[in-house]
Formats: structure tokens, sequence, C-alpha cells
């Protein structure tokens, strides 16, 4: 099962740092990047559930959850948890999760400084702990509220990732990427949205180290409090740990309750 407190401990002072500053990270954040809260505080809650049962038993579960203080005009901290676990005929298959906050300040029209920390880690990726910091700017290319958003980001994060003993190249490694990122997203009908976010993070050591991720996600609200989402994500490191395919993909629905 996932330890949050082993998760949640890295990430406390930077928690703390980050509610005086401005985030980002080394997983999709696109609601971060384009969401526009309502003032003071609130918040999401995200459900997913699936089995099957016969001659495979087999369940999946995992929530994750929002919460942003947002000042207009002055700064948007953010908080988000995220875990999951999933099991096939009682052998478990999915182990993960990760804490992730950020401060967001305007410094301009359509330009706004963040900085980000993060904890996650991934039994079936062989990553026991990995914590990140960093920071950038964010641009606002387009911007009709009716219609879509485009955002563009560019910045760099430290990260310290620890790698189970399974193989050869268990240990401890640190580095800094670069982190560029392109959010694109539309608005098909008022209660309906499509967004595409593209991330590419590349090892200041070594420009062959790199990261690509994308995800696509539909957005569908159902009521003032309730949404439907479905997200597909896709993750390709030219460098993963030995036994680790370097393309990943993954899918999921979730009921979402906001507050």
């Amino acid at each position: 099962m996932i330890d949050l407190k082993r998760l949640i401990a890295p990430i406390t002072i930077g928690a703390i740092s980050l509610s005086a500053a401005s985030s980002h990270a080394i997983v999709t954040m696109e609601s971060l990047h384009t969401l526009k809260p309502a003032e003071g505080f609130s918040g999401q809650l995200d459900l997913n559930l699936s089995g099957s049962s016969g001659s495979t038993e087999k369940q999946e579960y995992g929530a994750s959850s929002r919460l942003q203080w947002h000042q207009d005009r002055r700064y948007t901290n953010f908080l988000l948890l995220d875990g999951s676990h999933g099991e096939v005929d009682g052998v478990t298959n999915t182990d993960k999760g990760f804490v992730h906050a950020r401060h967001i300040r305007p410094l301009r029209t359509a330009l706004d400084g963040e900085l980000f920390a993060q904890a996650e880690q991934n039994r079936f990726a062989r990553l026991t702990l990995r914590t990140l910091a960093g920071g950038g700017a964010r641009f606002t290319l387009i911007d009709r509220p009716e219609r879509g958003l485009v955002v563009a980001g560019l910045g760099a994060f430290w990260s310290r990732e620890e790698i189970d003993d399974a193989y050869a190249d268990a240990g401890d490694d640190t580095l800094w990427r670069a982190n560029g990122y392109l959010v694109a997203k539309y608005r098909f009908s008022p209660s309906a949205q499509l967004t595409n976010t593209l991330y590419y993070q590349p090892a200041f050591e070594a420009v062959d180290d790199y990261r690509l991720i994308e995800q696509f996600a539909l957005a569908v609200t159902l009521t003032d409090t309730l949404t439907l989402g479905l997200t597909i994500d896709h993750a390709y490191d030219s460098r993963p740990p030995i036994g680790v395919d370097q393309g990943q993909m993954s899918y999921k629905t979730t009921l979402g309750i906001r507050f």
C-alpha cells in the first residue's frame, strides 16, 4: 500500500515555504496551469474504482484531492494528493502516489511566476521515492474564456531519486532538469472541454537523458458540484531504471466532487 507518511514528510517544508511564494512538477499538472479558481478556499475530490470477477479477479481504486487558496491578482496556492492501488488475483500490480505543492504569483499581464515542490513513489517503476523542487515562468498565449486557452511554460527543477535494490543500478540519483511545457484547452460546450498537455524535461548534464510526458483529458460538468473526467497519459523516459520500459501509457475515469 502507499506510504503517505513517507511521501508527506519530505514535502512539508516545501509546502510551507510555497504558501508565501510560486509552483509546478514532473507529472502532468494541466489543471494547475489553466485553472481559474474561485476567490478564497476551494477544492475538488476525485474518485475512481474498477474491477472484474470470474476467471480473473481484478480491482483497482484511487483517490486524489486538490485544495487551493486564491487571492485575485495576488497569488494562488495549490496542494495536491494522489494515490492508487490495484490487484489481479490477489497480487498487487499498482502502488503509487504523490504529493505536490505550488504557489503562483502574477508578474504582469499574461505572465506568472511559479515555484513548486513534490514527492512521489511508484513501486512498479522501481521508484522508492522522488523529491523535487524548482520554479519558472508561465506565459498565457491565448485566453478566450468561451472557447479555449493556450499556456506555455519554461523553468527548471532539482530532483533526487531513490531506486530500489532489485538491480545493479540501485541507489540515489540527483540532477537538474529543464522543464518546458505547452497546454492547449478547447471548450466545445459550456459543460465540456478537451485539454492536451505536453512536457519536455531534459537533464542539464546530458541532453540524451530526457523525459516526455503527454496527457489528453476530457472533462464534463454534470452538476454544480459533480464532474466526470477521462484522462489518457503517455510518458517516455530515455533512461529508465533497469527492468522498466521506456514508454508507459495509462488511462482512468474519475468522478469529481467540487467544494
